[in-house]
């Protein structure tokens, strides 16, 4: 046993500070989320220029296969919610959008091309945008919350109260004004492990390879005392 481990075991490590990791997607890969295709799904750099606002753009595509796409996510395991946990995501939608297309953002388990079993989170299926709380697949799911624009850029943020006893949702236009939100209080996952991201996926019965969503930006933060 190391002094480390002997002098641990007198006293915890409290992290006051809060926990935040950003990524801007000048790259496909980057800690510390993990991404990987989706029945031969890609990303590539965006075709759309960059602008000064939006540094760094990567595109993701489905396949020729059905049902085929792309996730970025943390890795199995990373985090159970307990309040002040926030993630935002800005993402441009395609000039053409994939109708048949659906994509999850937030905290949630999917890295397939299936609806989350456990999470808080937006869908985007083809333009309809709803949010959805997911514990062990009992689901709460609002109304329609907004129907997007082609070749438009937007922001989401996905955050917890104080005890997670609620999740917030809302979604912002690229100038900063909030164009739907909505608060769910049940099927909120507090016992069940989670992670961190999106993933987007083509159709069951889809065979065109298409660009599904083009990311900018994301982050996650959680605002609370962690003691380790």
């Amino acid at each position: 046993m190391s002094y480390f481990d002997t002098a641990k075991s007198s006293y915890n490590i409290s992290q006051a500070a809060p926990l935040c990791y950003t990524r801007d997607f000048f790259s496909t890969t980057e800690s510390p989320w993990t991404s990987a295709a989706i029945a031969s799904g890609t990303s590539a750099s965006a075709t759309n220029a960059p602008t000064v606002n939006h540094p760094g753009q990567i595109a993701y595509l489905s396949s020729t296969s059905n049902a085929s796409g792309f996730y970025v996510n943390m890795s199995a395991n990373a985090l159970i919610l307990a309040g002040n946990e926030e993630c935002n995501f800005v993402f441009y939608m395609p000039s053409s959008i994939y109708a048949t297309a659906t994509t999850h953002l937030g905290f949630h388990t999917s890295i397939t091309a299936v609806t989350p079993v456990d999470g808080i989170y937006f869908t985007i299926a083809g333009a309809t945008v709803t949010a959805s709380t997911a514990n062990n697949s009992t689901r709460t799911t609002s109304s329609t919350l907004a129907t997007l624009s082609a070749a438009t850029w937007y922001r989401m943020r996905v955050f917890t109260n104080s005890d997670a006893s609620a999740a917030i949702f809302e979604l912002y236009s690229e100038a900063g004004a909030i164009l739907a939100s909505t608060t769910i209080t049940t099927n909120i996952p507090t016992a069940r492990v989670t992670k961190q991201g999106f993933v987007c996926y083509s159709g069951a019965s889809d065979t065109t390879a298409a660009t599904i969503i083009t990311m900018d930006y994301i982050d996650i933060k959680i605002n609370r005392l962690f003691t380790r």
